[in-house]
C-alpha cells in the first residue's frame, strides 16, 4: 500500500537515493575499456609477475610514479582490456614527463613490451600526452636522450639483472637434476621424469 504523504525526512532520504543513482549512472557512462600494456618475461611466462613487481617497486623508488596498489599495477601490464573511469590516468606519473616515453621505448627495445599503441596507452595509463612530440624533442638533442635518462636506465638494468638471475637459477636446477637425480633413476622405476639433458630443458 502506498503512503498518502511523506515526512520531510523521508523525502530527503528518497532524494538522496535518487541522487546517488544518477551519479552512479553518469560515472558508468564515462567509463571505458582500454588495452593494458602487454609485458613479456624474457625467461618464461611464469616469471612475469616477478618482473612486473620489480618494475613497480623501481618506478616508485625512483620517484617516477606515485605509490600505486600492486593489483592495479599488475592489471595495467597484463595485456588485457581494463575498465577505467574518466580520471586522467590510472597510474600517476610524477617524474619528468619525457622520461615516460623513454621508459616505454626502453622496455620495448629490451623485449619487455610489445609495440602496440604505446603512445595511446601511455596517455590513458600514465596521463602523459603527446609522447611522440616529447620523443621528437629529445631526439633532436646531441645525445638523442632526455635529460636525467639514467633514472630510467637504472630501472632497465634492474630488470635485466633479474632476467640474468632467473636464467642462472634455471641452469642450476638443470645441472642439479642432470648430475644428482637422473643418475639414480632406474628404468624400472617408471617415473614421469626427464631422463636426458634435452628433456630437462623442456621440463624446466
Amino acid at each position: 500500500m502506498n503512503k498518502d504523504y511523506y515526512t520531510k525526512k523521508e523525502v530527503d532520504k528518497l532524494l538522496a537515493i535518487q541522487k546517488a543513482e544518477i551519479i552512479n549512472m553518469l560515472t558508468q557512462s564515462k567509463s571505458s575499456q582500454i588495452s593494458a600494456f602487454n609485458f613479456y618475461s624474457p625467461v618464461g611466462r611464469f616469471n612475469k609477475f616477478r618482473f612486473i613487481e620489480l618494475l613497480r617497486n623501481e618506478l616508485i623508488s625512483e620517484n617516477l610514479i606515485k605509490l600505486i596498489d600492486k593489483d592495479v599495477f599488475d592489471k595495467v601490464f597484463m595485456g588485457r582490456e581494463i575498465v577505467v573511469s574518466s580520471n586522467p590516468s590510472i597510474i600517476e606519473w610524477i617524474g619528468q614527463k619525457n622520461l615516460c616515453p623513454y621508459l616505454i621505448d626502453c622496455l620495448k627495445e629490451f623485449d619487455f613490451l610489445d609495440g602496440t599503441e604505446l603512445n595511446k596507452k601511455s596517455q590513458e595509463i600514465f596521463g602523459i600526452k603527446n609522447s611522440a612530440e616529447l620523443r621528437f624533442k629529445y631526439n633532436k638533442s646531441k645525445s638523442k636522450l632526455p635529460s636525467n635518462y639514467s633514472v630510467v636506465d637504472r630501472v632497465i638494468i634492474k630488470l635485466n639483472d633479474l632476467a640474468n638471475l632467473i636464467e642462472r637459477e634455471s641452469e642450476d636446477v638443470e645441472s642439479f637434476v642432470k648430475n644428482e637425480v637422473i643418475p639414480f633413476i632406474k628404468p624400472e622405476d617408471n617415473l614421469d621424469f626427464p631422463t636426458s639433458s634435452k628433456d630437462i630443458t623442456s621440463f624446466s
